[in-house]
């Protein structure tokens, strides 16, 4: 949720506005498999993300193993 607040936060900084718009599973798998936490999914989908090499700067997520939803 915090990672949403600062989005949010900004957009009214920078005066974007946000159209959200759904998208159906079947259209949209990588995120679906994303937000159940289904790695193995994840990476048979986008096999890129099974050893990502990110260099963002920390944004505050807290990242989870598989071994922590079983």
């Amino acid at each position: 949720m915090q990672v949403l607040r600062q989005c949010l936060l900004l957009a009214a900084k920078y005066d974007l506005d946000l159209q959200p718009e759904w998208i159906p599973t079947t259209n949209n798998s990588l995120a679906d498999a994303l937000s159940r936490f289904d790695y193995s999914r994840v990476t048979d989908l986008a096999p890129q993300l099974a050893n990502p090499e990110c260099k963002l700067p920390n944004l505050g997520l807290r990242i989870y193993n598989n071994q922590d939803y079983r």
